[in-house]
């Protein structure tokens, strides 16, 4: 790793532990609160420990008025309010973490969250809530196969370990090398370890000191999916090798698009980490995340992909399960939070540069959400759908890139872009890319004629704006956020969330990207300037001044990865 980046890692480590776990920083820029009611608390978790038990939850920054948070605690149901009078308070104050240390060991816990206003107020509704146990992880540990015995371990004795597993137990595959002819459901706080790892991932070549004991051959299927109802829940997928290329890309099938699985109805809580993947498929996605109830982090994952042509995906992300992200369109973005998918000190190596399209790292929409960070990316780029681009799904709300090294193998034939954005969010910062036509193209493909539902080409209300240009703003367009209510028709008038660019780094990138590079920027493609403009739409500077003053990046390295 260059020292430019190992500094940057620790400057950012030392700022953002202040506030570990206690604190939700930044907000929408340009401020939601005149754009509709702020929803309610959210992402509530409760983490067992050892004779504890750690709840946290986020609150909606631009909610000025929240004089009370109180979390119940009961036994075999949820409190029915805030004064139900058969509730223990384990918590009330305004801050958005609470450690319970009078929780009875081994017993099963409710807890429910309520809110109140400085008048008087109350939000009875069960918003979020969740349920745990007053246990650590375990120090048992099951074994699927027997070591050294290639095919000892199955997908359907695998199965059957986990449904007898105890919460917080490890199942461990056995030492070899494995046919995975079906995916395993995951469906409880359980770790599934193949003992392998990979320290220095993140690195462009991380061969000098991984090891992976197992490998799972997979031939064209899924390995795993994560399906857990409780968000108290922790997966953990780990030290695993995989050989094959898991099935073919779909964007509408969510259940078998990718070899690591996040299901739509689940809710827990995962890391998946020091994984190694080796593949040569065309079309095919490693991790897809269908319904974005939970959020978790991706780390120390080695990929190589030799294919020569096509557009594998690495991560494919969505937003809130079962309505095409309209939920996640309706929450404030919460920048430098925990409410996004993490990829980070990881190495994705694609062997082949694919000059068309080019492999992505990251694809997203239908409101998702992601943070790639201290990463090696080699022959892939980034992107985010538009609204129009993947109907009925909605564009991805937000991403965060910072600390990456973008590297394209190709000088002479440099690949157009090294993220492509079409919709919602982005704060880009402290990257390098090499090789580029463009480090960053913005393109808002709706106002050449791609609409949603009926809305003729160019875009009206309800969906857009009333302009000018016409239909400004676009549903969902760069530098959009928050929208005034959930559903397609509902967004306008939809929030500023403006794309910040700063202190980023360039070797050979310019050319084009597709669309005119800007005048203040040869490292910018932007196609439509008239509905993306500077200082409404996006911020840049070479240096610091772009940056926006409330944020902070979330804790690294990621808390999950913190035993």
């Amino acid at each position: 790793m260059d020292g430019r980046k190992s500094r940057l890692k620790n400057l950012l480590f030392f700022a953002a532990s202040l506030s570990l776990l206690s604190a939700v920083c930044g907000g929408d820029s340009g401020g939601n609160a005149a754009f509709g009611p702020p929803p309610p608390l959210i992402r509530f978790y409760a983490t067992p420990g050892s004779g504890e038990i750690r709840l946290t939850w986020s609150r909606p920054p631009e909610d000025a008025d929240q004089a009370e948070v109180l979390v119940l605690r009961t036994t075999g149901a949820y409190a029915a309010s805030h004064g139900d009078a058969g509730a223990f308070a384990a918590y009330s104050g305004t801050g958005t973490s609470f450690t319970d240390s009078t929780a009875a060991e081994g017993t099963l816990h409710y807890y429910s969250k309520f809110t109140r206003d400085s008048s008087g107020s109350w939000s009875d509704d069960v918003v979020e809530g969740v349920t745990a146990a007053n246990t650590a992880w375990s120090s048992v540990e099951y074994l699927c196969g027997t070591d050294d015995l290639d095919n000892s371990c199955t997908p359907s004795g695998l199965a059957t370990l986990i449904g007898s597993a105890g919460v917080s137990e490890t199942i461990r595959i056995a030492r070899g090398t494995h046919d995975w002819g079906s995916a395993v459901t995951v469906n409880k706080r359980v770790v599934i370890s193949g003992g392998g790892s990979c320290p220095d991932c993140g690195d462009p070549d991380p061969s000098g000191t991984w090891s992976w004991p197992v490998t799972l051959n997979i031939s064209g299927n899924s390995a795993f999916i994560v399906n857990s109802p409780s968000s108290g829940d922790l997966v953990r997928i780990t030290g695993l090798s995989f050989d094959g290329n898991g099935p073919g890309f779909d964007y509408t099938d969510g259940l078998t698009t990718g070899i690591i699985t996040e299901a739509t109805a689940n809710r827990s809580r995962y890391r998946f980490d020091n994984l190694r993947f080796s593949e040569s498929g065309q079309w095919i996605s490693t991790f897809r995340t269908n319904g974005n109830e939970a959020y978790g982090v991706i780390d120390h994952v080695y990929l190589y992909n030799s294919a020569d042509g096509g557009n594998p995906r690495f991560l494919h992300n969505t937003g809130h399960g079962g309505d095409r992200g309209d939920t996640d369109w309706r929450r404030p973005t919460y920048w430098g939070s925990e409410n996004f998918v993490f990829v980070e000190d990881s190495t994705l190596f694609y062997e082949v540069p694919n000059t068309s399209t080019g492999p992505l790292c990251n694809d997203q929409q239908g409101g998702g959400r992601a943070v790639f960070r201290y990463n090696y990316l080699y022959n892939c780029s980034g992107g985010n759908h538009g609204t129009e681009s993947g109907w009925p799904a909605r564009s991805g709300v937000a991403m965060e890139y910072y600390g990456n090294e973008f590297f394209w193998s190709a000088p002479g034939n440099k690949l157009f872009t090294g993220l492509l954005l079409r919709g919602g969010s982005l704060y880009l910062h402290d990257n390098t890319f090499t090789n580029f036509q463009s480090m960053l193209k913005m393109w808002n493909n709706r106002a050449y004629g791609d609409s949603p539902g009926s809305s003729p080409p160019g875009g009206t209300p309800p969906y857009d704006g009333p302009g000018p240009p016409t239909g400004y703003p676009l549903i969902d367009q760069v530098g959009r956020g928050r929208a005034a209510g959930v559903g397609l028709a509902q967004t306008q008038p939809q929030a500023p969330n403006r794309v910040h660019i700063w202190n980023n780094s360039v070797v050979n990138t310019g050319g084009g990207g597709g669309c005119p590079n800007q005048g203040d920027s040869s490292e910018l493609s932007i196609c439509d300037p008239a509905y993306v403009a500077r200082g409404r739409e996006y911020e840049y500077s070479s240096g610091g001044s772009a940056a926006p003053a409330a944020y902070t990046p979330y804790p690294y390295p990621h808390p999950l990865t913190i035993p």
